[in-house]
């Protein structure tokens, strides 16, 4: 059983391992894995069809979910939503929240998910 503090072997989809060690920033290579894993899901939650924005949403909070899973930590990502509206989702619960409103500002979702994830101790991707 692998303890929250151990450092933890990813593999990456072209199969190459990275090492995420609690406490260090996360990787790039992991980062963008998580990103590129998440965007078919952002991109459903920007379409006006009256349901792919939920099912966006539930996309991503499973790719956030899977992944702190694998590493041992929240994950959270900041998406763009139908509206144009910068949110963020979160693998806290089932429900993905994080308690943030969205913004049409992207850095200032930015900033407000950092200081989520810092008094959350999880890991942050956004998703452009």
């Amino acid at each position: 059983m692998l303890t929250m503090n151990a450092p933890r072997d990813i593999t990456l989809h072209d199969g190459t391992v990275v090492v995420v060690t609690p406490g260090q920033p996360v990787p790039q290579p992991v980062i963008d894995q998580i990103a590129a894993d998440a965007a078919p899901g952002a991109a459903q939650a920007q379409t006006a069809d009256e349901f792919a924005p939920i099912a966006g949403m539930r996309s991503i909070r499973e790719v956030a979910s899977s992944y702190a899973i694998e590493l041992g930590r929240i994950v959270v990502i900041v998406y763009r939503d139908d509206f144009g509206y910068w949110g963020s989702i979160s693998s806290v619960d089932a429900s993905g929240g994080t308690g943030l409103a969205g913004t049409s500002d992207q850095e200032a979702m930015v900033a407000a998910v950092t200081n989520w994830a810092e008094s959350h101790d999880a890991y942050m991707v956004v998703v452009e």
